[in-house]
């Protein structure tokens, strides 16, 4: 880095974005997860000076700000030639606009003071006024900061004060007018500066109040779907110690009788080893898919039998006593399934009419399973809302282990369809 460089640190979008200011060059160097790039371009010297800007601290840019309107308003006046006399308003005057700026920050009363004392100051000498423009710009644009500023009842009094201020500076100036004309400019000048002001700054809150709840809601909506994650891994583990359980225990019972039966019936003590071959098998693909993706904390593990398609009509059968009518298809010939395939798909229906009743406020579901040669798709359709409380993260978590898909949407004309596609050939493989 040269001596001529200025390093600027800028924020944006949750980015720190490192800028090194060099003649009309820029060096960009942005920071985000421990990734870094580097940029290289010329840029025109307006966009080097906004730059430079952004990067001071507030204390300097209200000096640098302060040090503008001085300048402006001692060259405006100059440049208008209009003798000595206006040459000292005018510097009065910038000084008293520059002082105000200065101070907006630190108190809202004293700028307005000084900002409309210079006010007064001006209108005293009308061949100065008559020629220049920028301090009553400066003006205006203090007032709808002081109007931003001040809170409540506070606002109320700095707008009477700024009123008698603007009133005393109307009726010592050198101009001839009538209190109509008095009364039309205290409302532009005055009133309408300060009222735009605090319109402004309600709205800046408000935006800030909506983006803080949207923040908010979505860190809770990022939280309850860890936490159902969280619930649904659990669960599969319980799940998948019954599984093993009960392929273990077949394969025991299974090698216990081929080796009492092999000295005088090999072929049946064949057929029981190929079983036990089955049977593990199976066992290791639960393992293989399931091993590495949960977490389970020292707690008991549960020893209920696991539900599966098998008890599909029972669970139809206790949403409908529940109060939700329910309509059961299925289509093409229904093939075994590995256990832990099948409790996914048992789980998805489930949890969709759980989802349907509760969260959706349906009146009517449907649910239909479709076996193919290579997939099982299942659907479940209700005619309730959709909302946010009808993701499904546990089950998207669940399908994703064993290769499936899961879409969850709103369909015009039909309600809520929760489509679920489970590859059986992957599962097989495996």
């Amino acid at each position: 880095m040269s001596s001529a460089s200025l390093p600027i640190l800028v924020e944006r979008k949750g980015r720190s974005r490192l800028i090194l200011w060099d003649d009309a060059t820029i060096l960009s160097r942005e920071d985000e997860t421990g990734v870094a790039d580097r940029y290289v371009g010329d840029v025109s010297p307006a966009r080097s000076l906004v730059a430079r800007a952004r990067a001071l601290d507030r204390g300097r840019l209200n000096v640098l700000l302060a040090a503008l309107v001085l300048v402006e308003g001692i060259a405006e006046t100059a440049l208008a030639g209009n003798g000595a006399a206006a040459l000292r308003t005018g510097i009065a005057v910038s000084v008293g606009m520059g002082s105000a700026v200065l101070v907006r920050r630190r108190s809202a009363w004293a700028c307005l003071v000084l900002a409309f004392g210079a006010f007064i100051v001006a209108g005293t000498d009308t061949t100065y006024t008559d020629d220049v423009m920028g301090p009553f710009l400066v003006l205006l644009t203090l007032q709808v900061y002081v109007g931003g500023r001040l809170p409540g009842r506070q606002f109320y009094a700095g707008l009477a004060a700024a009123t008698a201020l603007a009133a005393l500076g109307f009726t010592t100036d050198g101009y001839s007018d009538k209190p109509s004309d008095i009364a039309f400019s205290l409302i532009m000048l005055v009133a309408a500066p300060m009222f735009l002001g605090r319109f402004l700054r309600g709205r800046a809150d408000l935006n800030r109040a909506l983006r803080e709840k949207s923040e908010r809601l979505e860190r809770d909506r990022e939280e309850r779907a860890r936490q159902a994650v969280a619930e649904e891994r659990t669960r599969i583990a319980s799940e998948l110690h019954d599984a093993i359980s009960h392929a273990l225990s077949g394969m025991i019972v299974q090698a216990a009788g081929a080796r009492r039966s092999l000295p005088a019936h090999p072929e049946r003590a064949r057929a029981a080893f190929a079983a036990v071959e089955d049977a593990g098998r199976e066992a290791l693909t639960e393992m293989r898919l399931l091993l590495g993706v949960l977490r389970r904390e020292d707690a008991e593990i549960a020893l209920a039998p696991q539900p599966s398609l098998h008890h599909l009509s029972s669970l139809v059968a206790r949403v409908r006593a529940d109060g939700l009518p329910v309509e059961l298809a299925v289509e093409g010939e229904q093939t075994p399934l590995p256990a832990g395939l099948d409790l996914t798909a048992y789980r998805v229906v489930q949890e969709a009419l759980a989802n349907a009743a509760q969260d959706g406020g349906a009146q009517r579901a449907r649910v239909r399973l479709r076996f193919a040669a290579d997939r099982l798709d299942i659907e479940v359709a209700d005619d309730g809302a959709s909302g946010g409380g009808r993701e499904l993260p546990g089950i998207r978590e669940r399908l994703t282990i064993y290769g499936g898909e899961l879409t969850d949407a709103r369909e015009p004309g039909t309600g809520h369809v929760v489509r679920a596609r489970l590859p059986l050939s992957s599962a097989v493989a495996a």
